[in-house]
């Protein structure tokens, strides 16, 4: 599919593995052509810590068959004390409509690996 084709817009199930533990979530996302923006709640449960849940403002583009997307913002929805979160990056490869596997950047340091996976309607 050429990236005129690709509709993205909805919601989509967030798994991420990053070194120190793991990310589950949802991602809502809307779509103006190639460009899209949304949220991204998730639960993130560090392997030495207590998990916290946070949501994400993500902005990107369709790019052929990649979707790139950023953190542009964020807000601690649940957390054990103070928390400083550094917003993340993505690049992923839509395999099929329901289907977006990748990598991210947790901050500056942090290499993850993620699916999207699409929540029917």
């Amino acid at each position: 599919m050429s990236k005129s084709e690709w509709k993205l817009r909805g919601r989509w199930r967030f798994e991420e593995d990053f070194h120190y533990g793991l990310a589950k979530g949802i991602l809502i996302l809307h779509q103006k052509k190639n460009h899209v923006h949304g949220t991204l709640t998730l639960t993130e449960f560090p392997l030495d810590g207590p998990p916290f849940k946070i949501e994400e403002t993500v902005e990107g583009k369709i790019d052929g068959d990649m979707l790139k997307l950023r953190g542009t913002a964020y807000k601690v929805l649940q957390a054990d004390g103070e928390l400083i979160y550094e917003l993340d990056a993505w690049n992923g490869h839509i395999t099929d409509k329901k289907l977006i596997v990748g990598s991210g950047k947790g901050g500056k340091r942090i290499n993850t690996v993620f699916t999207l996976r699409k929540v029917p309607d």
